[in-house]
């Protein structure tokens, strides 16, 4: 029954465009911004050496969240032919083995990674989601949905 609904699901997309999320890039943008506010509050009336060191900070900070903002670029395209991750050439089905989302929880607790997983031509690569506009469990949604399209076309040409 399960196995069906990822077969026949026909509301998604023949492919998949991930970008950069625009909101955490915003959120971490804020977070810097405040960041960058307390370093020159720390400058005038703290410390010179604490303020220096929080406004270097947040103005790499705000540097690398400005890039992550206007970077519209696709990072990731899942389809129906396979996975493309940047600028690679695409990786198809017939080639991609285990395929899965990994949660590692960092030792500390704070931030915990998600990455997407599978095994290329006896290789395993694992490509960083937490930044990517998309949610774990919708990535997972679309890989098997168009795996399960790939092996029913498969099927459809092997018939003929």
């Amino acid at each position: 029954m399960l196995e069906s609904l990822f077969a026949e699901n026909k509301k998604a997309a023949k492919e998949t465009r991930i970008h950069y999320s625009k909101s955490n890039g915003i959120f971490y943008m804020v977070f810097s911004i405040l960041f960058l506010g307390f370093g020159i509050y720390a400058f005038f009336y703290l410390s010179y050496f604490i303020g220096i060191g929080f406004i270097a900070i947040s103005v790499y900070g705000i540097r690398e969240n400005r890039k992550l903002i206007k970077d519209r670029s696709v990072q990731l395209i899942l389809s129906e032919e396979g996975i493309t991750y940047k600028e690679t050439r695409i990786k198809s089905w017939s080639e991609i083995k285990d395929e899965h989302i990994i949660f590692e929880p960092s030792p500390t607790g704070r931030k915990s990674q998600y990455y997407l997983s599978y095994n290329h031509r006896n290789r395993n690569e694992k490509i960083l989601i937490n930044e990517l506009d998309i949610s774990p469990q919708r990535v997972e949604y679309l890989l098997k949905i168009y795996r399960k399209r790939n092996e029913k076309k498969l099927k459809h040409f092997t018939k003929t």
